[in-house]
């Protein structure tokens, strides 16, 4: 039931049925004030806690409060809480009693539950997932903002965030709106940056990252410089070039074969041994170039060759065995020196 304060009466009836057990509805119906002032009175009584009423009220699953206080002693207690309320500025509240049908059935099976509760607010938030922010009653201001960034991230995952303290809902309520100005403040100042950072981070047409585009760029003038030593060594039949489509660990890094003779590309895999072990030698060759090229002070003046030629072709020298020792000795005319292994 949810009533405004100064419409709470003595002959006030809340029309739900009251449960005679915990499972099945009585006949009488249950006033909330009577109930509110008789559960506060229990209260009063020395020694009472929250263990012991529970313990009382679950020797005898039909009581309710007012059957252990007398009338005039919840009607005192009652309008004592009305004052109270009333000077707190408070309007509006609502009660649910636990013999009532629309108590938290959760709470019912609760080690010790309470006989009534107070709520403000939408009721049927509780029905749904919910996290109560409770603590002290006198925050730091730091407490507030981490209060605030955890009730933030828990409504993003569509759970309700209650407490037990308007006072302190209102606070939160007040820090979440700050905190989601400031937050859109940023938001906006940033959106140039977030932009960039997005297309840099893959977020762009080609779904390339800008140290994927980076290492792609510098991998296009590798396969340029492979072509010039594979075509000599391949009568000029096969191209390397890039697959902007596949690559194992990057997508745009992997490598794809121009056949001059069938003006297809096709996949590495499709090449021969001795095709195979051109294009491996082809690509250490260009990379070489490359790396001399961009950087005057290192040389390479070496490079072994590790077996491979046992796949290649030899026809009265113009087979491909004689084609890449062409491109070898070419090599050491450079003075580099090549080693086979």
């Amino acid at each position: 039931m949810e009533t405004q304060v100064s419409n709470i009466s003595g002959s006030c009836a809340l029309n739900k049925q009251a449960l005679s057990n915990r499972e099945s509805p009585a006949l009488a119906p249950i006033s909330p004030r009577r109930e509110l002032g008789a559960y506060e009175a229990l209260f009063l009584q020395q020694d009472a806690t929250f263990k012991r009423l529970a313990e009382r009220f679950a020797s005898d699953p039909t009581a309710l409060p007012s059957d252990f206080v007398p009338t005039q002693d919840g009607d005192d207690a009652a309008d004592k809480v009305m004052k109270k309320l009333r000077a707190a500025g408070v309007k509006r509240f609502g009660v649910r009693i636990n013999k009532a049908g629309d108590y938290p059935e959760k709470l019912r099976h609760a080690k010790y539950p309470v006989e009534m509760l107070y709520f403000q607010g939408t009721w049927e938030l509780s029905e749904i997932r919910s996290l109560a922010v409770v603590g002290s009653r006198r925050p730091t201001g730091e407490g507030v903002r981490r209060a605030a960034r955890l009730a933030m991230e828990l409504v993003k995952r569509d759970f309700a965030v209650v407490s037990g303290r308007v006072e302190q809902l209102e606070k939160l309520g007040k820090s979440l709106e700050e905190t989601m100005r400031k937050l859109d403040e940023a938001e906006a100042e940033s959106g140039p940056i977030s932009k960039i950072a997005a297309l840099t981070n893959g977020d762009n047409p080609l779904n390339l990252k800008l140290e994927t585009y980076a290492i792609g760029a510098m991998f296009d003038r590798v396969l340029e410089a492979a072509n010039l030593r594979l075509g000599p060594m391949t009568s000029s039949r096969y191209q390397l070039e890039r697959d902007t489509e596949g690559g194992r660990g990057s997508r745009g890094l992997g490598i794809q074969v121009f056949d001059v003779h069938t003006g297809k590309s096709r996949g590495t895999d499709t090449l021969s041994g001795g095709e195979t072990f051109i294009a491996a030698l082809a690509l250490a060759l260009g990379l070489a170039d490359v790396v001399e090229s961009a950087s005057g002070k290192v040389r390479l003046d070496t490079i072994f060759i590790d077996e491979g030629f046992g796949s290649l072709d030899t026809e009265n020298g113009s087979g491909t065995l004689d084609q890449v020792l062409n491109v070898l000795n070419s090599l050491v005319k450079q003075s580099r020196a090549v080693g086979l292994i």
